[in-house]
């Protein structure tokens, strides 16, 4: 459940950060929409991942459904150039 939280928060984060950067603002419910699908892909993708490692006999096949579920992520984030990475608690003081 916190995971779900997570994602929900850093979608919404991303969705106004890149709502303020010009252009028309989206409406509330394109927004929404847009937040529930992300969250609806990540969660697939987690459920892909944990069926994954529950059906591993080996180390390295718990390594292989890492390295793809890492790939899959690394896929959606490339898919969403709005999100601004590293606006989080490691952001320095001085900006």
């Amino acid at each position: 459940m916190k995971i779900i939280l997570v994602f929900l928060s850093i979608s919404v984060l991303s969705l106004t950060a890149s709502a303020g950067e010009g252009g028309k603002k989206p409406s509330l419910d394109e927004r929404k929409a847009k937040v529930s699908s992300h969250i609806d892909r990540r969660i697939s993708s987690l459920n892909d991942f944990k069926s994954c490692v529950n059906k591993a006999s080996e180390g390295e096949q718990i390594k292989a459904c890492r390295e793809k579920h890492q790939a899959e992520m690394k896929k959606m984030r490339a898919e969403n150039p709005g999100r601004k990475r590293g606006k989080g608690r490691h952001r320095s003081k001085n900006n």
